[in-house]
């Protein structure tokens, strides 16, 4: 499994969370010494839980609200929200203990 360090960060942040998070939540929760690099947005998040035991993804995790100054209004779109469900598989997903 590739950027195993990067989705154990992830797993670290899921499982001190269990009432669950977006992607932009869980970016500024991440220790910066291990994901930083890989992980630069919130597409980066869904890509690295792509597979995962364990998490349960709610479509109606709510609304993110995209500001573009071209234009006088805001743009609204949906935003995933990642719950962890059953703990053991997602630890047994990453391959066993995070620190």
């Amino acid at each position: 499994m590739r950027k195993i360090q990067a989705r154990r960060a992830i797993v670290d942040v899921l499982l001190k969370n269990p009432e669950g998070l977006t992607g932009q939540e869980i970016i500024p929760k991440l220790d910066p010494k291990l994901s930083r690099q890989s992980i630069t947005d919130s597409r980066h998040i869904s890509i690295l839980l792509r597979g995962a035991k364990g998490v349960e993804r709610v479509k109606n995790g709510g609304f993110g609200y995209l500001d573009n100054p071209d234009s006088f209004a805001l743009h609204r779109y949906r935003v995933l929200l990642y719950k962890v469900t059953d703990p053991d598989a997602l630890l047994g997903w990453v391959g066993g203990k995070i620190r």
